[in-house]
């Protein structure tokens, strides 16, 4: 016999709900995922992802957010009562809640941004890895090849301007301690997504092929 097991029912406000983001669902493509999110507050959420641009929640439903330009949206971050930050192609864009602005133009793609505490901003793209501490956006050697689609960087997160993990293509994750990037043994070749965790002695990456690094 299997042992009994006892069950809560959550309150009814705690029930998931499926909302429309308004975005017309393209079968088999990338451009119909979202996903990226970044809530600012209850009424204000913005969804970003391959390709979709942005879209924003206004505690009843989305419509788009419109941008300064028409290049593509792939990631969308910020601190809570901060700016938010959309990266995509050729630049970062930063929302002050009102108005997006473009601080941050390359030739190449821009993936993800992160923020830290301090408001310093980093975002990665192919093989680069670009920080503002306060002074503007600088480029920060990598190592990897910058050559389109080849050392894509896809996750980055952190706990400090001066404790930042980035990861992509390859299985490759990367550590900056504010000087410095490097490489970091990860054993796996399968491309890496998303990292996040607690701390730097509890950091989590997920990617392809069901991959979960610690």
């Amino acid at each position: 016999l299997l042992p009994a097991v006892a069950h809560t029912q959550a309150p009814i406000g705690w029930n998931w709900q499926l909302v429309s983001a308004g975005v017309a669902p393209q079968p088999g493509e990338l451009r119909s995922q979202a996903t990226t999110i970044h809530a600012v507050s209850a009424t204000d959420v913005f969804l970003s992802g391959w390709y979709d641009g942005l879209v924003r929640w206004n505690g009843t439903s989305f419509s788009p957010s419109a941008h300064p330009s028409s290049s593509n949206r792939y990631s969308v971050d910020g601190l809570v009562g901060g700016p938010v930050y959309s990266a995509g192609t050729g630049s970062l864009f930063q929302f002050d809640g009102s108005t997006w602005t473009n601080v941050f133009s390359t030739s190449g793609e821009l993936f993800t941004s992160w923020v830290a505490a301090d408001g310093s901003v980093f975002v990665v793209g192919d093989g680069t890895f670009y920080g503002n501490t306060g002074s503007g956006f600088a480029s920060i050697a990598t190592g990897l090849s910058t050559t389109f689609n080849t050392d894509r960087m896809l996750a980055l997160t952190g706990f400090s301007a001066n404790d930042v993990f980035l990861g992509g293509y390859g299985g490759k994750i990367l550590r900056y301690d504010g000087a410095t990037v490097t490489a970091m043994s990860t054993g796996t070749t399968s491309a890496i997504l998303a990292l996040d965790g607690t701390s730097a002695s509890n950091l989590f990456a997920v990617g392809v092929d069901g991959t979960v690094l610690r």
